[in-house]
């Protein structure tokens, strides 16, 4: 959906940026992990689908999804 909502002149580069961030953040995390016992792996691995939980309600409260009545135009922010 980012694609969509992402002003054409800066979308190539978000995109970029947010993949880079959550691949390159991706990786040390599996290092990290890797070397805890298992009862700190268990609480990190739920601390990290707790930050993707939050994010998921932080976007069905205030999110903008173009598919419910909201012109492309508008969702962008590209109109007057």
């Amino acid at each position: 959906m980012k694609a969509e909502v992402w002003p054409t002149e800066v979308r190539g580069t978000w995109t970029a940026v947010t993949r880079f961030l959550s691949i390159g953040l991706y990786i040390p995390a599996i290092y990290f992990a890797g070397s805890l016992p298992i009862n700190s792996y268990f609480l990190f691995n739920g601390a990290v689908w707790l930050v993707g939980l939050l994010a998921a309600g932080a976007w069905l409260l205030w999110g903008r999804e173009t598919g419910q009545g909201v012109s492309i135009e508008m969702a962008s922010g590209t109109t007057d």
